[in-house]
């Protein structure tokens, strides 16, 4: 029986049955244009859970990568530091899944996450937006961008997700 729209990959998560994709094609996409998008298709704005679920957007963003023969791509996922870890983003608090702003509610911590350094990364100068990375050498490690624009890279997508259906 499906459990996932089209596109989707299932997977449990500790708190809820969730399905994930990657949305890509756009332009560029800024970190409040994301929501949108995903709801465009029926989900929402996703982040990851575990290690199995980044290894599965790693093989969906290869593919990307080949459809759209770019050497690069880079996807927002659903966490926004918080005005307060944006001035003390090395506090405990802030290095926790508590220092950012997330919709996906059945992310409950920070363990799926490979920061390219840490979960301060970039508070200090702007950076308050997490990303996806898929360069070829660092697919599926996670940075942080500016969320609306000065973009090192354009981000070509985001992460969405759905509840798995019954």
């Amino acid at each position: 029986k499906k459990r996932c729209s089209d596109e989707f990959s299932f997977y449990r998560r500790p708190s809820i049955d969730w399905c994930i994709t990657l949305l890509s094609g756009y332009d560029n996409i800024t970190y409040s244009q994301a929501s949108g998008e995903c709801q465009e298709y029926g989900s929402e704005f996703s982040g990851v859970a575990s290690s199995r679920e980044v290894a599965g957007l790693v093989y969906k963003l290869k593919l990307a990568r080949e459809y759209f023969n770019v050497t690069s791509l880079y996807w927002f996922a659903n966490a926004q530091r918080t005005t307060e870890c944006q001035a003390m983003p090395t506090t405990e608090k802030c290095m926790s899944i508590e220092g950012f702003n997330t919709t996906d509610k059945g992310i409950q911590n920070l363990d799926g996450y490979q920061f390219m350094t840490d979960a301060s990364a970039g508070a200090t100068t702007g950076k308050q937006c997490l990303v996806m990375l898929g360069d070829g050498v660092n697919d599926g490690k996670m940075d942080f961008v500016e969320c609306e624009s000065n973009f090192p890279f354009p981000i070509r997508g985001v992460i969405c997700g759905h509840k798995a259906f019954s």
